[in-house]
């Protein structure tokens, strides 16, 4: 792929977002860990994107762990069932923390089941570490680095890490309305560890009803810049697109829709930093349409 280049995806179905990256497979050949980080976990363009990418990793380049952040005891459930084949997908996932409990999802776990079902005894698991640890920010961001390098370890897996852009980001940052310095995260905890081994993927959106309505983003963020390229949607590597642009300003932060999200205070709703030094790729989408939730 040219460093500069643009790709515009077709997000049809996961079939064509594998299609339109199946010919850059060689941007993910050498990473052992593929971080994709939602900065909105209810857009449904972006889990369509992020499903096309766990079936051109695991399909393709031979990932064969997906670590999904969020809830420890449904995932060692999910497990055994995308393993064993099983009936009980939906009913377990729809017990899930509700950002988890959506089709979306339930689509990525039934294609790993059926990729299973032809794959014998090399199949693909639904892994979650150890415990977070909840006794400071910092703290949780340790154990969540160390849950993805302990299951790397464990298995010798090439893992793919489904969770939010505030933890996958592979340098520090901090949220626009906090006082403190910059805090470390899970990703650059994994990028320390891993080095360009570990490759951080941000999914990113410009505006939309998602269900709750984000407004368009405002300039010096990220999300501005990526609109502005004019494509629907669209995967950019990211230095090389910024390193182009000398003649503007830099942005410095990314937008972060959680549940305590408000419309009308949406600056305050930023990470903060360096977006270059985040995310080695992002794939962003105009206009964002919400998740179905089973529930």
């Amino acid at each position: 792929m040219d460093t500069t280049a643009h790709v515009s995806l077709d997000l049809a179905t996961p079939e064509s977002v594998v299609a339109a990256l199946d010919e850059h497979v060689d941007m993910w050949s050498h990473a052992e860990v593929v971080a994709i980080g939602w900065t909105a976990r209810t857009v449904h363009e972006l889990h369509v994107v992020a499903h096309g990418l766990v079936r051109l990793l695991v399909g393709r380049l031979g990932f064969r762990s997906v670590l999904i952040e969020g809830d420890r005891e449904v995932c060692r459930k999910l497990d055994g069932l995308v393993r064993n084949r099983t009936d009980d997908l939906q009913r377990t996932l729809a017990g899930a923390r509700p950002f988890l409990a959506t089709v979306e999802m339930l689509d990525v776990l039934r294609w790993l089941q059926r990729w299973n079902d032809g794959n014998g005894a090399e199949r693909a698991r639904i892994v979650h570490g150890g415990q977070d640890d909840l006794s400071s920010p910092l703290a949780l961001e340790r154990s969540l680095a160390n849950q993805v390098l302990l299951w790397h370890d464990r298995l010798g897996h090439r893992i793919i890490y489904l969770g939010g852009a505030y933890h996958t980001a592979a340098a520090g940052r901090t949220m626009a309305a906090a006082t403190s310095d910059p805090l470390p995260s899970a990703g650059s905890l994994l990028r320390d560890a891993l080095g360009d081994r570990y490759l951080s993927v941000g999914l990113t959106f410009g505006s939309g009803t998602i269900p709750q309505p984000v407004p368009s983003p405002a300039p010096g963020t990220l999300e501005a810049d990526l609109d502005a390229l004019g494509r629907p949607t669209v995967l950019v590597q990211l230095r090389s697109l910024l390193d182009a642009r000398t003649s503007i300003v830099r942005p410095d932060r990314v937008r972060i829709v959680g549940p305590d999200y408000k419309p009308d205070n949406d600056a305050s709703h930023s990470m903060v930093g360096d977006p270059a030094q985040w995310f080695d790729f992002v794939i962003h989408q105009q206009i964002g349409t919400p998740t179905t939730f089973l529930t």
